[in-house]
């Protein structure tokens, strides 16, 4: 697995690209925006923040999501229980991280508008308190992406239903440090997102 500078060392990054786009119709993971499918996109961007330690969890669709990985460095999750929701998918990642993970980034696949410069941004805010988990702000509530301590892992939600990193956040006793990051407030669930989402990139590709 390439390996790239450390600035955040011990930062892992894990991907959660189970789910079936119900509402979409088809593998949102696979979506083009400027001719790159989103799965691919994001990896490569946690990538560069996470020292090239990336975990990206596969279910529906999983062969087709995995193709459009080919050539990147990741490590394969498959969740066979990811119909249950987000609960799985969290902690099988979460069990597939190495022993030297200091904290993950959490993250969806489906953040078109999320940079590089936005994860820079929240690992820079995480690194500055290290405890505590930091998390995405948007229209007002938290979210993911997210970086969550290893000491937390055990407080996580348990495996079940579609209960995911966000749940755990937005607890009134747990401490957050809040960033701003307006690319993470756009994700892609329905076919008038899509729209949306290729009138601002000025492509029109489908998949």
């Amino acid at each position: 697995m390439t390996r790239v500078p450390a600035r955040w060392p011990g930062l892992r990054g894990l991907v959660l690209a189970a789910g079936g786009s119900r509402r979409l119709g088809h593998p949102k993971q696979a979506v083009r925006i400027d001719g790159v499918p989103l799965i691919r996109r994001i990896v490569r961007m946690v990538a560069e923040v996470c020292e090239g330690h990336v975990v990206v969890v596969l279910g529906a669709s999983s062969e087709r999501v995995a193709n459009c990985l080919q050539g990147t460095d990741f490590i394969r999750v498959d969740n066979r229980d990811w119909q249950s929701g987000l609960g799985s998918s969290l902690a099988q990642g979460v069990e597939a991280l190495d022993g030297c993970c200091r904290a993950v980034l959490v993250t969806a696949c489906d953040l078109p508008c999320l940079s590089k410069e936005d994860l820079e941004m929240l690992a820079t805010a995480w690194s500055r308190a290290p405890d505590r988990p930091a998390a995405a702000r948007y229209e007002g509530v938290l979210g993911t992406p997210a970086i969550l301590p290893a000491r937390v892992f055990p407080d996580l939600p348990e495996a079940r239903g579609d209960v995911g990193a966000r749940d755990y956040l937005r607890r009134p006793d747990v401490s957050v440090t809040p960033v701003d990051l307006a690319g993470a407030s756009l994700d892609l669930d329905r076919a008038q997102d899509l729209d949306g989402i290729r009138r601002l990139s000025g492509t029109d590709r489908k998949t």
